[in-house]
């Protein structure tokens, strides 16, 4: 474990250095693509109850906290990693506010139904070799459609998800509607709200 050039972009803990693990392990947001996706949510962030899935070094969720969230869940099944998200909010002093589950965020929405957990923002971040394996796709899709159907994304959350470029559609599915998409090279940020009834779309 090491301290990186991650750091926290604004808010309470603007500019402190998070802690990482040594090698690729994990695969940070890049720093203007987490900008730039906070810059697009900025009006959701403030009192918004947040988890951060595939979490890494838990950048994105510790972002959100330090801009104002109330809360955040961190899904990572890689111990080391968990391990790593932990001293990272006990160093910002975040820990308070957060709970690591370290579980396979393919598992997200059993884990928040069993809890009885909802939210207003949900960051997905998975390696994008898991949007290219259809096994590992089909958990991703399936996991959406369990977070839509057991209403643990609030009427009016986002699920925010970062992938490589091409690998989600515009397809509405699942009961989510895109609402937003924006490119970075080779990555692009999809950004999914609950698909509103046809008579409240149209007034």
């Amino acid at each position: 474990m090491k301290q990186s050039n991650i750091r926290v972009i604004a808010g309470t803990a603007k500019g402190a250095r998070l802690y990482c693990l040594e090698g690729e392990k994990i695969r940070p947001a890049l720093a203007r693509v987490k900008k730039s996706i906070f810059d697009i949510i900025r009006i959701y962030v403030p009192e918004a109850v947040t988890a951060d899935l595939f979490a890494g070094t838990g950048s994105i969720g510790i972002e959100a906290l330090s801009r104002g969230a109330k809360s955040c869940v961190f899904v990572e099944n890689d111990h080391e990693c968990s391990q790593v998200i932990r001293k990272n909010l006990d160093k910002l002093r975040l820990e308070n506010a957060s709970i690591i589950s370290n579980a396979n965020a393919f598992s997200f929405a059993a884990l928040a139904t069993r809890n009885k957990w909802a939210f207003d923002l949900i960051f997905i971040n998975p390696p994008y070799r898991h949007l290219d394996a259809p096994a590992e796709r089909e958990s991703f899709l399936k996991m959406l459609e369990g977070i839509t159907a057991d209403n643990i994304l609030n009427p009016d959350g986002l699920i925010v998800v970062e992938h490589g470029t091409g690998q989600l559609d515009d397809t509405e599915f699942h009961g989510l509607v895109l609402s937003d998409r924006r490119d970075y090279d080779d990555t692009q940020v999809s950004f999914y709200a609950r698909k509103q009834p046809a008579e409240i779309r149209n007034t």
